[in-house]
């Protein structure tokens, strides 16, 4: 339940700080004093999406806090989906709406999302407002009704998770097809493109090797010359340099058994005479290596010019690269198998998902058949019993041949407000007198066979006066014996049935600023209201009489 709630700088409230006890608590005033706006405040405290038009003061912060006390907080932890939330049977709940337009949540002081506040919100109120009215007319609503009152919204819940399941192999599963199919028509190419990579004979380093035998076949008779005018300056005028050097070493090592020193000499000698020999022998090996060969060399060209067209076809920057596109290129026709392999897979588990699902779809169906028409007796007397005695509603359940999110079947609703054979879809036919009283029987249905938590009426009683507000406001106390019940009102004979009675008023300052506060009533004060209610601006004797005997009557 509902115990406080406190309102900073929010739209023209100033600072509210308010107790509310157990039961049924009525809050009543004029039109344009501000009952919305505590909605409003609520709804921010249930993940509703805030702006910086909610601040009275555009330079402080909007300050919203609600303490709730629960009987279940494992609830709470678990839809927070943390352990050290649990610690206390009271919940605090908290949204900071900065003037950068910034907002922050807490739970018990410690910060959560807005998606955790709304998931946490949801098991402490429901707010019943005008517009949902328009949930009468959904069919989904209905079967849910009907699952909680048949007892079976786990077997719903495990259903729904199953659907899910399905869903995703089915999205898998075309998936698959589609990429399979993507393949297919790709195939042909990549087959083709293999047959040129493979064909090709690539080396790595194979680019390299043939532009350095380019360059020596494009200039081998200026190579061939420049080597034989080396040789030809190793052997000046028919005398070997290299035979030079072996008589001076000759003569160096002959001095050297004179001086030491003339050993160093003759060793350097023999070093450069060495070195010589080994560059006669390598010129003379090219010599005889170079090749002038036109053929050769328009060979190479063309291999060369062939290597570079594949690179350009394929974008690639090397050999290497054309070798890692042929190795990639083959192992995907390699794995067009894995595509039937993999589809199988899928199709498979789709077919056992699918198997099951049937199963508890059946089950689902069997159980909302079963139950319709007790559900639709039970709410037909609690809608008569509200100044409808002729009202008849039918839950109508057929197969749909199809699966969705809650089975393979459909719900639909029937009302006739004038017996039982002139129903029509309840959406066509109920006006909205007569919706009003049905949300308040589903409602009051519902708090039966559900853990409801505080439960909050925002003028429930649109289109209703006379009698039937009056048997509304019997069945709202009804419900305020059981849980904490709040009714936004209008109606006199409902804001009778209260056990606290709460004015919500408008203030003005000297300079025309408008103010919204909020008070308990008591006593004369509240008699005083109801009288108001009953006749208008204007109180009069009779309707303090009449209001008098509307609360002793209660």
């Amino acid at each position: 339940m509902l115990v406080r709630l406190t309102i900073e700088n929010y739209v023209l409230i100033e600072r509210l700080d308010i107790e509310f006890p157990d039961g049924l608590i009525i809050i009543t005033g004029e039109t344009g004093a501000g009952k919305s706006i505590l909605l409003g405040a609520l709804s921010l405290l249930m993940g509703k999406k805030a702006d910086v038009s909610v601040l009275k003061d555009k330079s402080r912060n909007c300050v919203i806090e609600a303490e709730f006390k629960t009987d279940d907080p494992g609830r709470i932890c678990r839809a927070a989906g943390d352990s050290d939330f649990c610690d206390a049977g009271s919940v605090v709940l908290r949204r900071v709406i900065a003037p950068s337009g910034r907002s922050r949540s807490f739970l018990n002081d410690e910060p959560v999302n807005a998606k955790t506040l709304s998931d946490i919100s949801v098991l402490l109120v429901d707010i019943h407002a005008q517009h949902q009215h328009l949930l009468l007319a959904d069919n989904d609503f209905h079967r849910n009704l009907l699952d909680l009152y048949s007892g079976i919204s786990g077997k719903a819940a495990e259903y729904g998770c199953l659907y899910r399941d399905y869903k995703a192999l089915s999205a898998e599963l075309e998936n698959a097809r589609m990429r399979a199919e993507a393949f297919e028509r790709e195939a042909d190419y990549k087959k083709f493109q293999l047959s040129q990579l493979e064909g090709a004979g690539l080396k790595e380093g194979e680019m390299e090797e043939l532009q350095q035998e380019h360059n020596v076949l494009a200039h081998a008779e200026e190579i061939s010359s420049g080597l034989g005018h080396i040789m030809e300056n190793l052997n000046p005028q028919g005398m070997s340099l290299s035979q030079c050097l072996k008589n001076a070493y000759s003569a160096a090592s002959k001095l050297g058994s004179f001086n030491e020193r003339y050993v160093s000499l003759s060793e350097r000698i023999e070093s450069c005479k060495i070195e010589l020999q080994d560059i006669e022998s390598e010129v003379s090996s090219d010599i005889d290596g170079i090749e002038v060969s036109p053929q050769r060399l328009a060979y190479v060209e063309e291999r060369i010019s062939d290597l570079q067209s594949l690179m350009r076809k394929f974008s690639a920057g090397s050999i290497s690269d054309l070798v890692a596109i042929r190795d990639r290129i083959a192992k995907e026709l390699s794995d067009a198998s894995d595509f039937e392999s993999a589809i199988a897979g899928i199709e498979k588990k789709m077919s056992s998902c699918e198997s099951m699902l049937e199963s508890k779809a059946r089950e689902l169906y069997e159980e909302r058949k079963k139950h319709a028409s007790s559900l639709s007796t039970e709410l037909t007397g609690i809608i008569r019993s509200l100044e409808m005695p002729y009202a008849s509603l039918e839950y109508d359940i057929k197969p749909s041949g199809r699966f969705d999110r809650n089975g393979s079947d459909t719900v639909d609703v029937f009302f006739s407000a004038n017996g039982a054979n002139n129903k029509e879809p309840l959406a066509m036919v109920a006006s909205g007198g007569e919706m009003s009283r049905i949300a308040l029987a589903v409602k009051s249905l519902m708090s039966e066979y559900s853990d409801m938590p505080t439960m909050i009426f925002d003028e429930i009683d649109t289109g209703v006066s006379g009698r039937a507000a009056d048997k509304m406001g019997q069945l709202i106390g009804r419900l305020g014996k059981n849980m904490q019940v709040f009714a936004i009102t209008h109606l006199p004979q409902i804001a009778s049935k209260g056990h606290a009675h709460y004015l919500v008023y408008k203030t003005y300052s000297e300079d025309g600023t408008a103010e919204s506060n909020i008070k308990r009533l008591s006593g004369q004060e509240r008699v005083r209201e109801i009288a108001r209610m009953l006749s208008g601006s204007e109180v009069t004797k009779a309707a303090m009489e009449n209001a008098a005997e509307l609360l002793d009557e209660k």
